[in-house]
């Protein structure tokens, strides 16, 4: 799931939901209530995520690729911090 997926990529870079939201430009609730299920990311705030863990060589899964939610776990996509 997305949630699942974007807590763990924002915890393997050390960052809180804060400092996530000051580099993506989305706000801080906002991305809690992604990691919380409550919310999902509109287009523009989706791709501003992926952008920033592309560029650090993490790749977002694709809407739809599985799950009902349209969204896979991270699981063992990198196996150390980048």
């Amino acid at each position: 799931m997305f949630r699942h997926w974007l807590r763990e990529a924002r915890e393997s870079f050390g960052l809180t939901q804060g400092e996530l939201g000051r580099l993506v430009g989305i706000s801080p609730s906002a991305l809690g209530m992604y990691e919380q299920g409550r919310r999902r990311p509109g287009p523009k705030s989706r791709a501003r995520i992926q952008e920033f863990f592309r560029e650090r060589g993490v790749e977002m899964p694709p809407p739809g690729s599985g799950d009902p939610e349209g969204d896979l776990p991270i699981g063992s996509l990198y196996g150390s911090r980048l």
